[in-house]
C-alpha cells in the first residue's frame, strides 16, 4: 500500500513521471468483488474485484492468452495519463513444457496473436 499524500505533496509529484512501464502477460474480467471492511487486506483483497476469463483464451501458466487485452490497457493508460510514453517491460508466454524449442507452436501462436 502506498502511504496517504498531503495536498501540497501531491501537487509537487503531479505530472513528474518520464514514462509508465508496463508488463502484460495475460488479461482478466473483472466485475465488483464481495469484500467487506473486515476483509483482511491483501494486494488482491484490497481491489475487491472477482476476475474470470473466457473458456475460449489460450490457457497458459501467466494466465489466459488475450491478445486484445494488451491494446485495451494500453489504451486506457494513454488516455488516463494523459500520453504519457508507455514501454512494455515485459510480457510473453509461460510454457508448461520447457522441452519444446523446436515445435513451438503455442509460443508462435501467442507472438503472431499479439503482433497483429
Amino acid at each position: 500500500r502506498l502511504p496517504s499524500f498531503t495536498n501540497d505533496e501531491k501537487t509537487l509529484i503531479k505530472g513528474t513521471l518520464d514514462f509508465i512501464g508496463l508488463n502484460h502477460y495475460s488479461t482478466s474480467l473483472t466485475t465488483i468483488g464481495t469484500g467487506t471492511p473486515s476483509t483482511p487486506a491483501s494486494i488482491v483483497n484490497d481491489t475487491n474485484v472477482a476476475t474470470s476469463s473466457r473458456a475460449s483464451w489460450t490457457p497458459s501458466v501467466n494466465g489466459p492468452v488475450c491478445p486484445w487485452g494488451l491494446r485495451a490497457v494500453l489504451n486506457w493508460v494513454h488516455k488516463r495519463y494523459n500520453g504519457a510514453p508507455i514501454l512494455v517491460t515485459e510480457n510473453g508466454y509461460g510454457a508448461y513444457k520447457d522441452n519444446d524449442t523446436l515445435t513451438d507452436d503455442y509460443r508462435v501462436a501467442y507472438y503472431s496473436g499479439y503482433m497483429r
